[in-house]
């Protein structure tokens, strides 16, 4: 039996939004970009937050009974580290929603190509909420990634520092856009072997 279709309104039409909502249409789930002005769904299953830094919790604050009750995944990042822990900022400014932190650790333009490669991208996610951490790696899965759970929604000050680390990486560096994968050694060696 397949899992029934989620109803997702993504807040930002911008290449995290529009990337995400392209996944997951390709995934059969009912996705919806909205602009400043729009509403969500009185029936949206979940909310992703893809605006700049600078506008996520005006955003949020703005349809904070809109977005009581539902699962809000956070995939914003303040690159300057100026807001030290962004999504508790928007789960303060929707406390009635239930806050998740995903999707901001990986470059948006590589979203198709990961989706295809055979051996899946790995997804850094957290959050508190047993449902809405049920929906979040469900739409992680859907997105074409390995969910890795990184636990509670206290975690994601450091899922947003790892983000500032993979940005720095791949352009202050020189390293480029990529994707990570968290994997064990298969084999581990024997204590004093070489």
């Amino acid at each position: 039996m397949s899992e029934a279709t989620l109803r997702i309104d993504v807040l930002g039409r911008g290449t995290v939004g529009a990337g995400l909502a392209a996944r997951w249409e390709a995934a059969g789930h009912d996705v919806r970009l909205l602009g400043r002005a729009d509403a969500v769904r009185g029936d949206a299953d979940a909310v992703l937050v893809a605006v700049p830094a600078a506008a996520a919790v005006a955003a949020v604050a703005d349809r904070a009974a809109q977005l009581a009750g539902r699962t809000v995944v956070d995939a914003t990042n303040d690159v300057s580290g100026a807001i030290p822990d962004l999504a508790g900022a928007i789960a303060a400014a929707a406390p009635h929603a239930y806050v998740t932190k995903a999707f901001n650790t990986v470059f948006a333009r590589l979203y198709d190509e990961i989706a295809a490669h055979p051996s899946r991208a790995d997804m850094a996610w957290c959050g508190d909420d047993p449902q809405a951490r049920a929906t979040t790696e469900r739409l992680v899965r859907d997105a074409g990634f390995r969910p890795v759970d990184c636990g509670p929604l206290a975690a994601a000050p450091d899922l947003e520092g790892f983000a500032r680390l993979v940005i720095r990486t791949a352009y202050a560096v020189g390293r480029g856009p990529f994707a990570y994968r968290f994997d064990a050694p298969a084999v581990l060696p024997e204590p004093g072997s070489a």
